[in-house]
């Protein structure tokens, strides 16, 4: 899954940025994230980057502090395992 990011450092995947083109789109200068880019981040936080809003649903889940049923957009932030 492609993975941005803007320029405070926000990392989203293609489901959770901003609208294209709109203004926070625009503002934020969301861009995806190069391999290049991929590297150097895993070298400074020792893990590799993830989807902010992903992370955030799974750790929901994980610890049972989201609903009990599984909605449409929890499925594809955790590729489908449930």
């Amino acid at each position: 899954m492609t993975l941005l990011w803007n320029e405070e450092g926000q990392i989203q995947c293609g489901l959770h940025t901003p609208r294209i083109g709109s203004d926070t789109w625009t503002l934020g200068r969301w861009r995806a994230i190069t391999f290049q880019e991929r590297i150097d981040f895993v070298a400074e936080a020792g893990v590799p980057p993830r989807c902010e809003t992903c992370r955030a649903i799974e750790e929901r889940h994980r610890e049972g502090r989201h609903t009990a049923k599984w909605s449409d957009e929890c499925a594809l932030s955790t590729g489908g395992s449930r």
